[in-house]
């Protein structure tokens, strides 16, 4: 067992000094003061948007994705599609075995005639040939090795889970620039983050971009400020996540640490060390240099019916006192981003 300070001492910091993509962005957010192009000039090939006349690249964009939605049940699901892939592909290669278009199209012919209608319409997505290709390179296969009805789902599934046995995947830190390897074959951070967003809808593209613009900005005013990552304000961070949950009816019972690691697949550790989470500690404390609880109390006073609305008529600012700082919070980083120059590609 470990105590939430040695957790903190120990990864806290070195793991908060953010490298990689993010770090290069960070960097040209630096230095845009001197080399800003007008905040509305056209994104460049490459870029996903562009934060007070910085360069925000799509590649630094995907690994960002590629490490925050890694545990997510499509990032998981296009893990084992890339793995699976890979096991195929290699397996056919070592058994000489060749998806030509002719042995496609006998494939093809036996999936139409079992579901008693045609894929023809679909044939000129480039995404599902190759699908059809590397299909009917896992039903030869299986044919060499004697499987009775290669075609059969069931059957696909339990050669598949075989295969996947003799290559076992070896997921890495969420600080890893790997996602995932395996026994001679890996997937990228930034690769997993590409096939993503590639497949969610733009608006969720764009949710997980405002997001990712958000970690940018935060850092980057926290800088300009001089407020630097520290371990008691990350303590408190946690403490108070904690608090919540151990007085919510809904959650009663489990412990925060229980709540992401079944919400979001994450470790204690891992969630600390996320560019999210040094963002949202980053907030608090640039929210706690500006605001005492004189201020706070003034905001209570003056917005009284909105808290009232929320704790019920007879609260007072001690009983409120935690709402009103998230409130604070919250328009302090509204405020933030719509202060900030943004283009944005989606």
């Amino acid at each position: 067992m470990f105590t939430l300070r040695s957790l903190l001492l120990s990864t806290l910091l070195p793991a908060l000094l953010i490298t990689g993509a993010l770090a290069a962005v960070l960097v040209a957010q630096d230095a845009a003061t001197d080399t800003a192009l007008p905040h509305d000039a056209p994104l460049a090939a490459g870029e996903v948007a562009r934060v007070n006349g910085a360069a925000v690249p799509l590649p630094a964009f995907e690994q960002y994705v590629g490490a925050t939605e890694s545990r997510s049940e499509l990032g998981q699901a296009i893990i084992r599609q890339a793995h699976d892939a890979w096991v195929v592909r290699v397996s056919a290669a070592r058994a000489n075995v060749v998806a030509t278009p002719e042995r496609v199209n006998s494939v093809v012919a036996q999936l139409e005639e079992r579901a008693g209608s045609s894929l023809e319409a679909f044939r000129d997505n480039p995404e599902f040939e190759a699908h059809l290709t590397l299909l009917t390179q896992q039903v030869l296969l299986m044919q060499t090795q004697g499987v009775d009805d290669p075609l059969d789902p069931a059957a696909q599934s339990a050669w598949l889970e075989s295969q996947r046995a003799q290559h076992p995947l070896v997921p890495h830190p969420l600080s890893d620039d790997l996602a995932v390897s395996w026994p001679g074959g890996e997937l990228t951070r930034a690769e997993l983050g590409a096939t993503l967003l590639a497949q969610l809808p733009v608006e969720d593209r764009g949710e997980l971009l405002s997001e990712f613009l958000g970690v940018l900005v935060l850092h980057a005013h926290a800088k300009k400020l001089g407020v630097e990552l520290s371990t008691e304000a990350a303590a408190a961070e946690l403490a108070e996540r904690e608090a919540l949950v151990a007085h919510n009816v809904s959650t009663a019972g489990l412990t925060y640490e229980q709540i992401i690691e079944q919400t979001q697949g994450l470790s204690l550790e891992e969630l600390v060390a996320s560019p999210r989470f040094s963002a949202e500690v980053l907030l608090r404390e640039m929210v706690d240099l500006s605001w005492d609880d004189e201020q706070l109390e003034a905001l209570f006073e003056r917005e009284r019916a909105l808290f009232v609305e929320r704790y019920g008529e007879d609260v007072d600012f001690a009983g409120a006192r935690h709402g009103v700082l998230q409130e604070v919070r919250r328009r302090s980083y509204q405020n933030l981003m719509a202060e900030s120059k943004i283009v944005r590609r989606y």
